[in-house]
């Protein structure tokens, strides 16, 4: 089994998720309204995929770096990923985000994002005969 510093980090994504009865809501709306929390889904290998609670996946990940079972590089990453999430900005798993190219407006960002391309690596390997039609 390889150890913390030749593994490769799992990819972590972030979105909302049903989790619960929000009580409050229930009770004013006279209805069950579910409570909708960050998650963060977990791919450690093509074929599993793991969901929890974000803010207490965190935790468990920052204490198991402290432990040294996890790589604190990985906490970190997670960590701004997760705040970057958070503010709508999430970054690509892999590659330089367009977000950090200064060559590109922020309009030109927006509408590459709107057609999927998140990272110059994506954009680089789009066809010049299809470039037209991002629009």
């Amino acid at each position: 089994m390889p150890g913390i510093a030749e593994a490769k980090a799992p990819i972590v994504q972030f979105d909302h998720m049903e989790y619960g009865m929000d009580s409050e809501a229930s009770q004013r709306a006279g209805r069950p309204i579910p409570k909708v929390v960050p998650f963060a889904f977990i791919q450690p290998d093509k074929f599993t995929r793991l969901e929890y609670p974000a803010d207490e996946w965190l935790a468990k990940k920052r204490q198991e770096a402290i432990e040294g079972k996890v790589s604190p590089d990985w906490v970190t990453r997670w960590e701004m990923q997760y705040a970057a999430w958070k503010k709508g900005e999430e970054l690509p798993q892999d590659g330089i985000p367009l977000a950090a190219c200064n060559f590109l407006r922020a309009e030109d960002v927006t509408l590459l994002k709107r057609h999927g391309i998140k990272t110059v690596q994506d954009l680089a390997s789009i066809l010049d005969s299809n470039l037209d039609s991002i629009k």
